[in-house]
C-alpha cells in the first residue's frame, strides 16, 4: 500500500506545487492520476520514487517512509515507464530488458528466461524480437518493451508517466487493452499518470482528478462519471461522457426505488385497486408489507388482470386471494447488470418494466421506461425524447403494453 500524509512540494521556496494531499493507493489497484496541464500529477507520481523528493509530509509504502529508505534500492524496487520509453539504441532488446535483473546480479539463464516470458506476456514473439535492436521495431513495440523493462524485476509497484500519449489512436487502444489483460494477470499497484479522461475511465480502478496541487475527487470512474464532486470535476470529465459510455451506467443508477407491493394473503380487489391509486406498472408480491427490502414471490400487472378479465360475472375479486392468482414467472436484473444489457434483455425478453435485485435476491427497485427516460434526460440533458417513447410509455400505464 501506498500512502501520502498531508504531503506538499515547493519548488525554490514559491507556491506549493503539491499542497498536503493525503490519500491511499491499496495494493494490486491501478490509480490515475489526472488533470490540467501543471495541476502537479506528474509530480506527485514522481515523488514515489524520489526523483522529486517531498517538502513536507510523508509518504509510506506498507508502512515505511521512503524518505528513510535508500533512494537506488526503493528505484530498484519500482518499475517506471515514461512516455519516450527510454531504450538503449546499443542492446539489443533481450539486454534492455534483462538490464535490472543484471544490476540485482540475477544469473544469465534466470535473465534470459525472464525476459523471454515477458516478450510473450507482451505479446511479442521472443524468436523474433528478442535479439533485435530498438530500432527495427515500431512506437508501439518499443512501448511494449518498455512495459517488459519494468515488469523485468517483478516489481511490487509499477510508475506510468504519460506512456502512450505519443501513439496513435489505434496502437494506443490496444496498450491500453494490454495493459488492462497484464493488470488482470498480475495485480501489481500501477500509478497511472495521463490527461486523457477515456484512457482513465478505461483503465483505472480508481482515478484522483487534480487541479493546482491538489486532488479534488478520488473515486471510481464510475462514481466521477455519475456524481461529480464539482463544477470543475464535471467540466473536465465533460457532461455528455456517461452516455458515451452507458455500460458504466448499472442498474441500481436507472431503477426507481421506490417499488409497489401487495401483500400475497391480501384480495384480488386490492390489488386492482392499487394499480389504479398508483398508477404502477405492476405490484410486488411478498409475504408481508415491509419497508426494507424482501424477496418477490410473483407479480400482479394490469396486463395479468386483462388476461383473467373474462371471468369478471363469476370472480369474485373480493373473495380470491393475491397469491392464487399472481404472475409467478417472472425474472429479474441484479443491481450491477450495466444499462446496456438491461436494455437488451428488456428489449429481446420484449418487457417493459423489470423489477431489480441485490445480491440477497431481495427486490431494491423497478426499471420502467420513466426511470430510463430519466437517467437518459439527466447524463445527456440535450436528448430528445421521440413521442413515441412517451406514448409507449402511457400505454403501460394504463395496462396496453
Amino acid at each position: 500500500m501506498i500512502e501520502f500524509k498531508k504531503v506538499s512540494k515547493t519548488f525554490d521556496g514559491k507556491k506549493n506545487v503539491i499542497n498536503k494531499l493525503n490519500f491511499k493507493i491499496n495494493k494490486g489497484e491501478l490509480v490515475v492520476l489526472i488533470g490540467e496541464s501543471g495541476c502537479g500529477k506528474t509530480t506527485t507520481m514522481r515523488m514515489i520514487n524520489l526523483l522529486i523528493k517531498p517538502t513536507k509530509g510523508e509518504i509510506l509504502i506498507d508502512g515505511k517512509n521512503i524518505l528513510k529508505m535508500n533512494k537506488i534500492q526503493l528505484r530498484r524496487n519500482i518499475g517506471y515507464v515514461i512516455q519516450k520509453v527510454g531504450l538503449l539504441p546499443h542492446m539489443t532488446i533481450g539486454e534492455n530488458i534483462e538490464l535490472l535483473p543484471k544490476i540485482k546480479k540475477w544469473k544469465k539463464e534466470k535473465r534470459v528466461e525472464r525476459a523471454k516470458e515477458l516478450l510473450e506476456l507482451v505479446e511479442l514473439d521472443p524468436e523474433e524480437y528478442y535479439d533485435r535492436y530498438p530500432n527495427e521495431l515500431s512506437g508501439g513495440q518499443q512501448q511494449r518493451i518498455g512495459i517488459a523493462r519494468a515488469l523485468a524485476a517483478d516489481p511490487d509497484i509499477i510508475l506510468m508517466d504519460e506512456p502512450f500519449s505519443a501513439l496513435d489512436p489505434i496502437t494506443r487502444e490496444k496498450l491500453q487493452d494490454e495493459i488492462i489483460r497484464i493488470q488482470d494477470e498480475l495485480h501489481k499497484t500501477i500509478i497511472f499518470v495521463t490527461h486523457d479522461m477515456d484512457e482513465a475511465i478505461k483503465i483505472a480502478d480508481r482515478i484522483a482528478v487534480m487541479n493546482n496541487g491538489e486532488i479534488v475527487q478520488y473515486d471510481t470512474p464510475e462514481e466521477i462519471l455519475k456524481n461529480p464532486i464539482n463544477d470543475f470535476v464535471e467540466f473536465f470529465i465533460g457532461k455528455e461522457r456517461l452516455w458515451r459510455q452507458p455500460e458504466l451506467v448499472l442498474a441500481k443508477d436507472i431503477m426507481r426505488k421506490k417499488v409497489y407491493k401487495i401483500n400475497a394473503e391480501g384480495k384480488m380487489a386490492r390489488a386492482v385497486e392499487k394499480l389504479k391509486e398508483s398508477e404502477a406498472t405492476m405490484l410486488i408480491v411478498v409475504d408481508k408489507i415491509k419497508d426494507k427490502p424482501q424477496k418477490g414471490l410473483g407479480l400482479i400487472t394490469p396486463k395479468l388482470l386483462k388476461r383473467i378479465e373474462f371471468n369478471k360475472k363469476t370472480l369474485n375479486y373480493n373473495t380470491k386471494v393475491i397469491k392464487d392468482y399472481m404472475r409467478k414467472d417472472f425474472v429479474t436484473v441484479d443491481e450491477k447488470t450495466n444499462m446496456v444489457q438491461v436494455l437488451n434483455y428488456m428489449s429481446t425478453r420484449n418487457f417493459r418494466s423489470i423489477p431489480v435485485t441485490n445480491s440477497k435476491n431481495e427486490i431494491v427497485g423497478i426499471i420502467t421506461p420513466n426511470s430510463i427516460l430519466n437517467i437518459m434526460s439527466k447524463i445527456s440533458p440535450d436528448c430528445i425524447i421521440e413521442e413515441e417513447i412517451i406514448s409507449q410509455n402511457k400505454e403501460e400505464v394504463n395496462g396496453k403494453a
